[in-house]
């Protein structure tokens, strides 16, 4: 499958930060919109390779444009994806590290097109009491994407939370997500995630949420542990568990530190590097990122990592330290 051309390339700059009150306020769903200028950001210089030892030579996944057209032959794009997070059946402002939500309760659905009509074409959309053990919001989900793709045919979602099994794949997949968070809960049977990987292939990202004994970021893959948030202790260290992923063929990995996540403290470089160093899937951070700063320092990440391709945005797009619309304007 080739790839196609994403929408237009913006430059990112801690300069256009957004400013509080961006992107609109919920009371705007359902205007005709935007939908379908593409929410990536890059630049239109060529960008070299991955440059380690592990993924030298390695070519920009066919399946990018798929799992948000992270990656064009013009040069490095990052891909902006909104998060919505969805609790008790409403999507919240933003949650804490612990998985406390916080914030006023919206529409899942208003949450959604408020991104949309920014200029969003991917939404992460989260089902918060799955991740959490606490309940199920499977059916809502599947309603949003229902309703999205009636008001808006050209926006993909990324179904996340709650994902351990092939059945829960199967069940988002059936509901209209593009793409499927597997998450890092399912490491516990390593195994079990691989054969999922080769079932699923292109359709299923694995979420790698780790955790170091040090909180200064590090480099060092040897330091960290694949730590699940909210299901106990940690699974596995994370290199022996990337190199049977990278066997497996996984396509893509969604990448979380957990102390950074909610934090608003900006996303562990070092990490992500090493990480995307390591692999030749697609990589899309998570976790962290603060301002259009944090974007402009991932993007610069990404020209020397053609497989950072992604970045979930969170809380900074909800407290307006972020601006979408302002990111993603030709």
């Amino acid at each position: 499958m080739a790839v196609s051309s994403p929408g237009p390339a913006v430059a990112t700059s801690a300069s256009s930060a957004g400013s509080a009150g961006s992107a609109g306020s919920a009371s705007s769903a359902g205007s005709a919109g935007s939908a379908g200028s593409a929410s990536s950001v890059g630049s239109a210089s060529s960008v070299g390779s991955a440059g380690s030892a592990s993924s030298a030579g390695a070519a920009v996944p066919a399946s990018c444009a798929d799992s948000g057209g992270c990656a064009d032959a013009g040069g490095a794009v990052l891909r902006l994806l909104p998060a919505v997070d969805v609790a008790n059946g409403l999507a919240v402002t933003h949650r804490t590290s612990a998985g406390g939500d916080a914030g006023v309760g919206i529409s899942a659905l208003d949450a959604c097109l408020r991104w949309v009509e920014a200029g969003a074409d991917w939404i992460h959309l989260v089902d918060l009491d799955a991740a959490f053990g606490r309940g199920s919001n499977a059916a809502l989900l599947a309603q949003v994407i229902a309703d999205l793709a009636r008001l808006h045919p050209g926006v993909s979602v990324q179904w996340s939370g709650g994902v351990n099994s092939a059945d829960d794949v199967e069940r988002a997949l059936a509901a209209g997500a593009k793409r499927v968070n597997l998450g890092a809960g399912a490491l516990k049977d390593l195994a079990a995630t691989t054969a999922l990987v080769g079932r699923f292939g292109r359709h299923l990202n694995v979420c790698l949420d780790v955790s170091a004994a040090s909180a200064a970021p590090s480099g060092d893959l040897a330091a960290y542990v694949v730590h699940p948030r909210g299901q106990g202790g940690p699974v596995g260290s994370l290199e022996p568990i990337l190199a049977a992923l990278n066997e497996a063929g996984t396509g893509a990995y969604v990448v979380t530190d957990r102390v950074r996540d909610g934090a608003l403290s900006g996303p562990n470089l070092p990490l992500l590097g090493a990480l995307s160093g390591a692999t030749s899937a697609q990589v899309i951070a998570s976790g962290g990122v603060s301002c259009a700063g944090d974007i402009a320092a991932l993007q610069d990440l990404a020209a020397h990592h053609l497989n950072l391709c992604g970045v979930i945005l969170g809380k900074a797009l909800y407290t307006g330290q972020i601006d979408l619309k302002a990111l993603l304007r030709p």
